[in-house]
């Protein structure tokens, strides 16, 4: 997942600013290197701008999984999925602000410790894994 037109994005940064840059299409491959901290009450903030790229919008159900679907990502990871697996171990709801918000307790279910993470989105699929 690894594109290098992209360039990295503050975390704080609306989805709204990244997807009016005609420079920056939602349809382009996955944003890369983008990292991840947690932030209040210790959940991971996921984002708008990936979450925007990844074809997330506000209201949007989403589904988290402990692996990719496809395997090309090695566990431990987190893959929150547009489209609802067979079985996932929580889902979500994308906030106003075009963010997820990942709970602790989903981060230690998918075997994801510490305080920095790799976030990398594209194709209805968002992929969060230790730094």
């Amino acid at each position: 997942m690894s594109n290098t037109s992209h360039q990295p994005v503050n975390p704080t940064e609306h989805c709204e600013n990244v997807c009016a840059n005609p420079s920056i299409s939602p349809s382009k491959a996955p944003l890369s290197g983008v990292s991840g901290k947690r932030r209040a009450n210790d959940r991971l903030n996921v984002p708008s701008s990936i979450v925007c790229d990844s074809g997330f919008v506000p209201g949007d159900k989403v589904f988290v999984v402990d692996e990719d679907p496809t395997g090309a990502v090695p566990k431990p990871c987190l893959v929150l999925l547009k489209e609802q697996p067979p079985k996932s171990l929580a889902d979500y709801v994308v906030a106003k602000d075009r963010r997820i918000r990942v709970t602790p307790a989903t981060l230690k279910k998918c075997g994801l410790q510490g305080e920095n993470f790799e976030i990398d989105g594209g194709a209805e699929k968002i992929i969060v894994r230790p730094a």
